[in-house]
């Protein structure tokens, strides 16, 4: 199951910066057929640029997004009805409108698909909407089976409702499962704020310093004050359209050595013979693998857990 480096890596860095910080830092790796100039990732081939233009997300303001096309593809197969007939129980602060805004941002989402399928736009919109929210609706699940049917009660939760019960500030006295302060390597990178609680947030419930890091660089690329203000302040995701857009993140973008769940939903992802041997084909269950597989895929070889089959049911 295996992507590119090119596209697996720098989503992040979707603007140049004539004088900023990526100046003087241009690079091109031959072997994958990716480089960097002035910030802005570019593939050398038309397929590894495909990729990186996927993942990258887009700047601009939310109020524009509905001249997106995008986001008219949306709107046309799943409008504000729709959202509210699916999502009834679904927190204020997850609207139809905050949703728009965020998939406006990036535009590959809902608007390309391999010719492979040999589907319409529209019926690929259906299909990477659907593929999106089966995961958002058991994240998010309230779980109360006598209000709605089990898949009518997604975007209940902004945040993990156990974890988000502890104080923000230390000592922290939660259990250890809501600790999500990692060590190594990527807390050099993405160092933790002894304050801050990575705890699951959002409509995927994006968890871990790192994860919140990554995001940042890619919501805010040449921009360390407003990406330090994410580290400092995890909760911000508790919002409306950055919580729709951190989970457009996960969606959008691959996890080395795997391709997003958006080139699985899209026709794009093709399994290597490796992937066929381990019994992972392009469909709904490949993205779980993606998603969260170590935990949910193969609990006993050829069979699926509890977690696996309720999204996709």
């Amino acid at each position: 199951m295996k992507t590119t480096f090119a596209a697996a890596l720098l989503a992040s860095l979707a603007y140049a910066f004539d004088d900023g910080v990526w100046s003087g830092h241009d690079w091109f790796n031959e072997d994958e057929g990716v480089g960097v100039k002035n910030g802005v990732p570019y593939g050398q081939d038309p397929e590894t640029q495909r990729r990186v233009d996927s993942a990258t997300l887009q700047s601009g303001p939310g109020v524009q997004n509905k001249d997106k096309k995008n986001v008219r593809m949306i709107m046309e197969v799943f409008g504000e009805e729709d959202f509210e007939h699916l999502f009834p129980v679904h927190d204020k602060l997850y609207t139809y409108e905050a949703f728009i805004v965020a998939a406006g941002l990036y535009p590959k989402f809902c608007a390309e698909g391999d010719p492979s399928l040999g589907l319409t736009e529209a019926e690929i919109c259906k299909r990477e909407l659907s593929t999106l929210f089966s995961h958002v609706i058991y994240e998010t699940n309230g779980g109360e089976p006598d209000h709605h049917e089990y898949f009518r009660q997604g975007l209940k939760h902004i945040k993990d409702h156990h974890c988000g019960k502890y104080p923000k500030y230390p000592p922290f006295d939660g259990p250890p499962e809501c600790n999500f302060h990692s060590h190594g390597w990527s807390a050099k990178t993405w160092p933790p704020f002894e304050h801050a609680q990575y705890y699951a947030r959002g409509p995927l419930m994006m968890k871990w310093n790192y994860n919140y890091g990554r995001f940042a660089d890619a919501v805010y690329p040449g921009y360390p004050k407003d990406k330090m203000n994410i580290m400092m302040n995890p909760e911000n995701l508790e919002s409306g359209i950055l919580g729709f857009l951190s989970a457009l993140w996960i969606y959008m973008t691959p996890r080395s050595p795997m391709p997003s769940m958006h080139e699985i939903a899209t026709g794009f992802y093709k399994p290597n013979e490796h992937d066929e041997l381990s019994q992972i084909f392009p469909a709904f269950g490949a993205t779980t693998n993606v998603f969260n597989g170590n935990k949910e895929c193969n609990v006993e070889f050829g069979t699926e857990s509890d977690a696996a089959y309720h999204r996709a049911q």
